[in-house]
């Protein structure tokens, strides 16, 4: 062969590998990606969940009875 043949041929051959390469990376990655499935290396959870008692939820800090509201002649919450 001469050698401007072997420099076609491997032309075409490098053409047709870079043509090639991203449908090999494309499988190379589906298949690397499935083996990890079954595998989990870390768990993280954000929050939190802590119980409580009735005495560590919300409480009024005062409680007005009715007749206070009206014996004190406030016309709205504010000025109580």
């Amino acid at each position: 062969m001469s050698d401007k043949t072997r420099r076609a041929i491997r032309l075409r051959r490098q053409l047709i590998g870079f043509a090639l390469a991203p449908l090999y990376l494309a499988v190379a990655n589906t298949a690397f990606a499935q083996q990890d499935e079954g595998l989990i290396e870390e768990v993280m959870v954000t929050g939190s969940y802590i119980r409580s008692t009735s005495q560590d939820e919300a409480s009024p800090v005062e409680v007005l009875s009715n007749d206070y509201i009206v014996n004190s002649g406030a016309v709205d919450v504010g000025e109580l």
